[in-house]
This record gives structure tokens, sequence and C-alpha cells, in this order.
């Protein structure tokens, strides 16, 4: 299978899933839905500001241990785990001179009181200490779930396309 039916396979699951999360919306308020559309965007905002600050530990809180974890880029699964996912960031950002990460879009789609679904369009620009500078516009689609007082990423998937490579 080549990578244009994947990309179109995930899309037409992640239409499946929106729409499933969207006939179970009917059984949350819309103060509910609200709140937690607020709580996803500001724990998001929190994610997005610690990538481009290289807050390592606080990035890693967001890969749950919950034992559905899996994270898929660009087609195929990369992280099966959250522990390979925080051990490649931990080993990832020590190669970066900088990492500045900005998301244009975000979309929240609540599924539960305790879950919902995130769809951000994002531009990342990576410079290495040699100066080579990676520009990656892409999107991601997340499905998050609330634990205690915080919401942990249990299965994401990030596409993107380098733009511009120096």
């Amino acid at each position: 299978m080549n990578i244009k039916s994947v990309l179109n396979l995930l899309i037409v699951i992640c239409s499946i899933v929106i729409f499933s999360c969207n006939q179970n919306n009917n059984e949350l308020t819309k103060q509910e839905i609200d709140k937690i559309e607020e709580e996803v965007l500001l724990s998001y905002e929190s994610f997005e500001n610690s990538l481009s600050h290289g807050d390592l530990e606080t990035i890693s809180n967001y890969y749950s241990d919950d034992s559905r974890f899996y994270w898929v880029e660009n087609g195929a699964i990369t992280y099966p785990t959250g522990a390979s996912a925080r051990e490649a960031i931990k080993s990832f950002y020590p190669s970066l001179k900088k990492l500045t990460f900005t998301s244009l879009d975000k979309k929240v789609t609540p599924i539960s009181s305790s879950s919902a679904m995130l769809f951000v369009e994002y531009e990342q620009v990576l410079i290495f200490p040699s100066d080579q500078k990676i520009e990656i516009n892409g999107a991601m689609t997340i499905y998050m779930e609330k634990k205690e007082s915080s919401w942990e990423f249990i299965i994401g998937h990030s596409s993107g396309k380098p733009e511009n490579q120096e």
C-alpha cells in the first residue's frame, strides 16, 4: 500500500471517529462541551509552549502510559508506546539548536466528559547546530483522555512534508 492510500484510509477512519464523536456529543450539554474544548485547548497550548522551549519533562507527561497508546507518523506506527515516544523526544532534542512549533488551526471534538479528539494544523521549524533548517507544515489528530487533572495523548497521528531544507 502506498503512502497516498494509507493517508486516504486514515482520513476515512478519522471521519468515522469524528462522526461517532458527534453522535455521542448529543449526550453532553453545551456547557460541558465548552468546558472540554477549553480544557483540551489550554492543555495543548501548554504542550505547544513546552515544545518551543525544550521543556522535555512537560512534553513527556503528555504521552500516556495507557496500554492503548500508539503514535503514527506519515502512515506508519512510529511509537508503539508512550515510553517509546518519550525516549525518542529526549534523544532528539539535544541534537537541535532550536525548535519552533506554531499551531495554525485547532479543532476539538468532545467525545465524552473525559475524552476528546483534537485536530491541529501546524508549522514546525527545526534548526540544527550546523544551522541546517527544516520547515515542516503538517497536521495532527490526537485522541486525548482526561487523567486526574490533565489531558494525555492516547492515540495520535501526525503527517507533514518538509518544504524547505537548507
